[in-house]
């Protein structure tokens, strides 16, 4: 199900990550406009049938500057979802 809103909301990302031998992917580093961020940790991992309206593959729950984060993967593109409060994450410049 394609939802526009989401899709408006989208903001692809370069994502640098770990691929293991067991075909598991684990990103470190996400880069967006604003920067390059450390990924302190990955909570969890969920495979999408693409009933949520995103288009994407994988959901990673990710931890970024003591915050939860989304990050999606759709095929090799990665992208995360612009909320209202990202300026914590990301700063000032982010999400006007």
């Amino acid at each position: 199900m394609y939802d526009p809103l989401i899709a408006k909301r989208k903001q692809y990302v370069t994502v640098t990550a770990m691929h293991y031998i067991n075909g598991f992917t684990c990103p470190q580093i996400l880069e967006t406009e604003d920067g390059a961020f450390l990924i302190e940790h990955v909570k969890k991992v969920q495979k999408l049938s693409g009933k949520d309206g995103t288009g994407a593959d994988e959901r990673f729950l990710i931890i970024l500057m003591d915050k939860e984060k989304y990050l999606y993967r759709e095929g090799q593109r990665w992208f995360i979802i612009k909320e209202k409060d990202d300026y914590k994450i990301f700063g000032s410049s982010y999400g006007n």
